[in-house]
């Protein structure tokens, strides 16, 4: 089983990834990616890398890198814009086959209500990186995390309250915050 099953279509947030892997998107930090792309996608699954902004002066906008992976470049448009617009032009039955990777919420949202499936830059870098699936995290279909290790003090020991006894983690919904009304108001006396 590779991470690539079930997916028909690979879209990346280029600047996304690039400002998370080396922090600039200038060409060197671009060919270093398409080099670490090209060897960790398989050729027979389509990937395009979307790019902000324009090519450079003499290219097209769209590039082939090599079978199965291409740059394009969103030109006046936001990356994010054009990368909904190519889950858009699919058919919608087709867009379950579709996998965009992207860690901009806005994105996700409005694929995954497009009908296409996301997945964080993590599960991404873990490839790139030569890491197994789920080696430090179970990433699935839906870009799932596993939550992370509680954090340890200096010494190797858990991390306690002030009281000595150990700090329990925040859980989300009912009860998770208490509201005490306006901290600048004078408190009633009765």
């Amino acid at each position: 089983m590779t991470p690539f099953d079930g997916i028909d279509r690979l879209l990346i947030d280029g600047n996304n990834l690039l400002h998370r892997i080396s922090g600039s998107v200038d060409p060197g930090a671009i060919r270093l990616l398409l080099a670490r792309l090209s060897g960790a996608i398989p050729a027979t699954l389509p990937t395009i890398v979307m790019l902000d902004g324009h090519a450079a002066s003499g290219t097209d906008r769209h590039q082939r890198i090599r079978r199965g992976l291409e740059i394009h470049h969103a030109g006046s448009i936001s990356a994010d814009d054009a990368l909904l617009n190519l889950v858009k032009d699919i058919s919608a039955r087709e867009r379950a086959g579709i996998t965009v990777v992207t860690d901009d919420r806005a994105l996700t949202d409005k694929t995954r209500h497009l009908g296409a499936h996301t997945q964080r830059l993590d599960w991404l870098q873990q490839i790139l990186d030569g890491k197994p699936a789920g080696a430090n995290a179970s990433i699935g279909r839906k870009g799932i995390r596993q939550p992370k290790p509680a954090a340890a003090t200096a010494d190797g020991g858990a991390d306690t309250d002030v009281d000595g006894s150990e700090k329990v983690p925040w859980k989300p919904g009912r009860g998770a915050t208490k509201k005490h009304g306006n901290p600048k108001r004078a408190h009633r006396t009765t």
